[in-house]
């Protein structure tokens, strides 16, 4: 292998290291901001579901939970349904129709955790 393909391959694995790393960071930032500035409501489970992605030979599987907050604890912005990512194990726990603590931030759906106690 040439110097220059050398160079080009370090810098290659270097940029996908990098951007790993700025959206893990991206992703502790907003829990934090999650946990100190998000709405607690009760919510009901609508719906869960799980979304399969392939990358090359290799499957991997997310799990959602679609919730609807219930109406004593709907804030402006918030009243539509909120896709929460959850573990496997919350996914093989919950069941449709039931009741969980959620935090959301109003107006920015993407940002809701399930609360668990």
């Amino acid at each position: 292998m040439t110097k220059n393909a050398k160079i080009f391959v370090f810098s290659a694995v270097a940029l996908v290291i990098l951007i790993i790393a700025a959206a893990e960071i991206k992703d502790y930032l907003d829990h934090k901001r999650l946990m100190a500035e998000g709405t607690r409501a009760e919510a009901s489970v609508l719906e869960l579901y799980e979304h399969k992605s392939r990358r090359r030979r290799s499957t991997s599987t997310s799990y959602y939970a679609k919730v609807g907050l219930l109406e004593k604890d709907t804030a402006a912005g918030a009243a539509a349904p909120l896709d929460i990512h959850i573990t496997r194990s919350l996914y093989d726990k919950f069941q449709v129709g039931q009741r969980i603590k959620v935090i959301y931030m109003p107006g920015e759906p993407h940002l809701a955790e399930v609360l668990e106690e």
